[in-house]
């Protein structure tokens, strides 16, 4: 059997605004935006062994006004002493994810999948490496699979 190779490339992209307004003294106003591209590989070495890996990269940007009523003692000739706090706050955050594994079936309905990931965040210049071991059995014309799996899996703090 000659190698099979198979390149994906995806792109997307999310824009989400929240607005929140109780009786003017509350207000919540949120907007985000999320861009990720992503490159998946795959590689049939064999009818029983193939190779998947991929590359993710992911930039959200995100924003924050708030305001809500305060108890203003150095200004207690507001409203009943009650003040307005506001905030308007930013961040952008970018990660990078690579991962291999492989998917090896012994026999028919049976794949074992090792695998390896590491994920790089800028936003608290983190790195989180991790490694898996899956294994899935089908049964009854694949209607039904039952799976195991042990391994680190990660996510962002915010996640």
């Amino acid at each position: 059997m000659t190698p099979q190779i198979k390149n994906e490339v995806t792109a997307g992209f999310l824009y989400m605004k929240e607005d929140l307004d109780i009786m003017t003294q509350y207000y919540n106003d949120m907007q985000n935006f999320d861009w990720t591209l992503r490159d998946d590989l795959t590689w049939r070495l064999h009818k029983r062994i193939t190779l998947h890996s991929g590359l993710l990269l992911e930039m959200e940007y995100m924003r924050i006004k708030m305001s809500a009523p305060h108890l203003d003692r150095e200004d207690p000739g507001g409203q009943d002493g009650i003040g307005q706090r506001t905030s308007d706050s930013s961040f952008t955050a970018f990660s990078l994810g690579a991962y291999l594994e492989a998917i090896i079936q012994p026999v028919t309905g049976l794949k074992i999948i090792p695998g390896i990931r590491a994920d790089y965040h800028a936003y608290n210049n983190s790195f989180s490496p991790g490694a898996s071991l899956t294994a899935r059995y089908a049964f009854f014309n694949d209607y039904t699979t039952v799976k195991g799996a042990v391994g680190t899996y990660t996510r962002f703090p915010w996640g």
